[in-house]
Formats: C-alpha cells, sequence, structure tokens
C-alpha cells in the first residue's frame, strides 16, 4: 500500500510539473512520457491484480488523471 501511495504521489507531481514547465518537463527523465505513463499503468494493473484496497482504485484513477493531462 506504501507504493501505491507513492505512485499516487508520483503521478500527482508529474500533473504539476507538467502544468508549470509544459513539454520540458520530460527532459529531467531517461525515458520519454509514453514509457513513463506506461510502467504507471501497469504498477496500476498488478496491483489491482494482488491487492483489495481501495488505495489502488486511487492509484488507478490517478494514472488516468495523468494520461488525460499529459498526453
Amino acid at each position: 500500500m506504501v507504493c501505491a501511495a507513492d505512485k499516487i504521489h508520483n503521478l500527482q507531481s508529474m500533473i504539476s510539473a507538467y502544468q508549470e514547465k509544459g513539454e520540458a518537463l520530460w527532459d529531467n527523465f531517461n525515458s520519454p512520457k509514453e514509457k513513463k505513463l506506461w510502467l504507471y499503468q501497469e504498477i496500476s494493473k498488478f496491483m489491482k491484480g494482488r491487492l483489495n484496497n481501495p488505495i489502488v482504485d486511487e492509484l488507478e484513477e490517478a494514472y488516468n488523471q495523468a494520461e488525460k493531462a499529459l498526453i
């Protein structure tokens, strides 16, 4: 559950940073935004299949918001 909370925070931080910096945000990462988002999507799917906890739904929602905001 701590991992899910961390990923939620990371996604929310990415959205905020993107609103401030725009596409320049991706210069801070070693992989393109599509790969970053793919990773968070896979983590969300993995957790959803293994944890029965509302925080997993929050992670899925954070991913969906990030996908809309960042692409």
